[in-house]
């Protein structure tokens, strides 16, 4: 379930809402209508900044849904044997309370001008939208942003809410396909950290990411080319994660 931030601080799933309230109810909670919950909503709206500016690793999974894996004129089942390293990426992140997992899901509709160029994917009401079962349990107290294109960095609020994270030190890429929606939040994430003089270390395992394959995509030619072009910008791109001890 999404909480639709209208104020553009972010998207928060209802788990993580109720933690900073300290709630133990599931009843959904819009921001629009904080009147109805609060006494105080400019305070809440504190306590989000607060929480976002204690964040230091960010942890993206990058449209690990249906839609790339499981069903859809997209999906390339091969992509699934990252899972065991991106269920690794979550639990890593669960356990570090400086940590945050962010999940992107590319969400079409019909007027999508994106579908002019690719095969229907991710539409709105289809269970293409869905994460994949095995990240699911991971996504309940994650940052869930929707995107229209390639670029998860255009996503409804997501500019917004990582410049609130004042503290960020690194972050960790995983997901499909390594040479489209990858690439295209790695670059210009490194590119929005360099405007704003800010150093934060990109990390892009190897083994969390992959692509689709066909007869005009050669599938190691254009991972190995999209880790070239992210090395040459900065982007430490690693054969796997290693975890801190």
């Amino acid at each position: 379930m999404l909480v639709t931030d209208e104020t553009n601080i972010c998207f928060l799933t209802t788990v993580v809402i109720n933690k900073i309230l300290k709630r133990r109810d599931d009843k959904m909670i819009d921001l629009e209508e904080m009147g109805m919950y609060l006494e105080e909503p400019e305070k809440y709206l504190e306590e989000i900044e607060k929480y976002l500016e204690e964040i230091e690793t960010l942890y993206m999974f990058v449209d690990t849904t249906y839609a790339f894996s499981i069903i859809g004129l997209l999906a390339d089942p091969y992509v699934l044997h990252t899972v065991p390293e991106l269920v690794r990426m979550a639990q890593i992140a669960s356990s570090d309370k400086k940590a945050k997992k962010v999940f992107f899901i590319d969400w079409h509709s019909k007027d999508s001008v994106e579908l002019e160029r690719f095969l229907e994917h991710g539409m709105d009401g289809t269970i293409e939208v869905k994460i994949i079962p095995q990240l699911q349990p991971y996504a309940k107290d994650a940052l869930i942003f929707r995107k229209n294109s390639r670029s998860a960095i255009f996503a409804k609020n997501f500019i917004k809410t990582i410049l609130k994270m004042k503290n960020l030190k690194k972050v960790v890429i995983g997901g499909w396909d390594t040479d489209l929606c990858v690439i295209d939040l790695a670059i210009p994430l490194q590119n929005l950290f360099d405007e704003i003089n800010k150093r934060v270390e990109i990390i892009v395992p190897k083994n969390a990411v992959e692509t689709y394959d066909s007869p005009t995509h050669n599938r190691d030619e254009y991972n190995n080319m999209a880790f070239k072009l992210m090395e040459q910008e900065g982007i430490k791109v690693v054969k796997k994660l290693e975890r801190k001890r």
